[in-house]
């Protein structure tokens, strides 16, 4: 079978060729001769229509990254862009977003060159809020489940940059605030919520998998567990549930030694618990037990039952309550507990009793 043309996807070209000579062999139903062979013109024929009618992809991502480069040249320079011009560029990331949802492309990104100029985006501070979240959205694409990725974008320092976008107090600092008035391309207020949420995402998609990311999340240098506690202690539900999952699939991980395992119970067990006991978020709440539940099946089954078994009893003891219908979904707020969820009813609270019932199994 005859090879795919330059600027076409190969699996696209065998796909319709095969499908070609399956209907020249078939015919068309209408003749009783039977079919020709597909003659060198036709071939010629089929191919200049599917180069044409196929763009080549990767050309295209680098067409958008130079667009993105220069279109942002007037922050690298101190200045801001207007709307019309953001909207422009958002466009084209969006576009860069489709292609790299195909592996093959998202690679592709990383051997072209794309990911400098995408954290210049990400870390620029004059760069509207919008792009540098799509920015984000597509190096975690990029990033996920994809070591070839993962280790250049490591290579390239890219985990610190996500880290410290998603930590709040990364900008809070009189030394922090100082730099960034001398640094014209770094951010001078802290993040939104929005904003460290795509990267803590980022974070996660990099760091996940891959063993040397893993490891530095847990160093003095990058402060990633750091990073977590600041979006758990957030009162933003959705960087919560985020930080809470990460949480959990770190601790699970493979990767993670004991001094990981340590620093991670040190620092989060405490808000877990306390969210344990305060949120009414049903999401929040089951992946917060299963985070303990790991923390307890990893070797802090002791730890947990002596520093918060009393505080845990009770908090289970409130979810059976829910269970078997006792109270409204407001029961927890005269006492001080958690303010559930209007829609929390008795089936929510009996999912989550199932989820409570595994981590006292682990703390025995």
């Amino acid at each position: 079978m005859a090879s795919a043309p330059d600027g076409v996807d190969p699996a696209a070209w065998a796909a319709l060729l095969k499908w070609s000579i399956a209907q020249t062999a078939e015919g068309d139903g209408t003749s009783s001769e039977p079919p020709a062979p597909m003659s060198k013109e036709k071939k010629e024929f089929l191919e200049a229509v599917m180069k044409d009618g196929v763009v080549d992809l990767v050309k295209r991502a680098g067409e958008i990254l130079e667009a993105l480069h220069e279109g942002t040249k007037p922050c690298r320079e101190g200045t801001a862009i207007d709307d019309d011009a953001t909207d422009r560029l958002v466009g084209l990331m969006e576009e860069l977003m489709d292609i790299v949802e195909q592996i093959d492309f998202a690679m592709a990104l990383v051997q072209i060159g794309g990911v400098p100029p995408l954290l210049a985006i990400i870390e620029n501070g004059l760069v509207a809020e919008e792009l540098r979240r799509e920015a984000l959205a597509v190096l975690a694409t990029v990033a996920q489940n994809n070591p070839y990725a993962q280790d250049a974008l490591m290579s390239q320092g890219a985990l610190p940059i996500f880290v410290r976008i998603a930590d709040s107090s990364a900008s809070a600092s009189t030394d922090a605030a100082a730099d960034a008035a001398a640094d014209a391309s770094a951010p001078a207020t802290p993040a939104s919520n929005q904003l460290r949420l795509k990267a803590l995402h980022a974070m996660s998609c990099l760091a996940r998998g891959n063993a040397a990311a893993e490891a530095a999340l847990v160093s003095a240098e990058v402060r990633g567990v750091e990073t977590l506690e600041s979006c758990l202690a957030t009162d933003f539900i959705r960087l919560q549930r985020k930080a809470t999952f990460v949480t959990s699939a770190l601790i699970l991980s493979d990767d993670a030694d004991a001094a990981a395992l340590a620093a991670y119970y040190g620092r989060l067990a405490p808000i877990l618990v306390a969210q344990a006991e305060t949120s009414g978020d049903i999401d929040l709440r089951e992946n917060t037990v299963k985070a303990l539940t790991t923390f307890a099946n990893r070797g802090f089954g002791e730890s947990i039952k002596e520093e918060y078994g009393a505080r845990l009893d009770a908090v289970m003891a409130l979810c059976e309550a829910r269970s078997k219908g006792a109270g409204t979904p407001m029961a927890g707020a005269a006492a001080g507990g958690p303010v559930f969820d209007e829609d929390e009813n008795g089936e929510n609270a009996t999912a989550e009793l199932s989820l409570w019932a595994e981590l006292r199994a682990a703390l025995k």
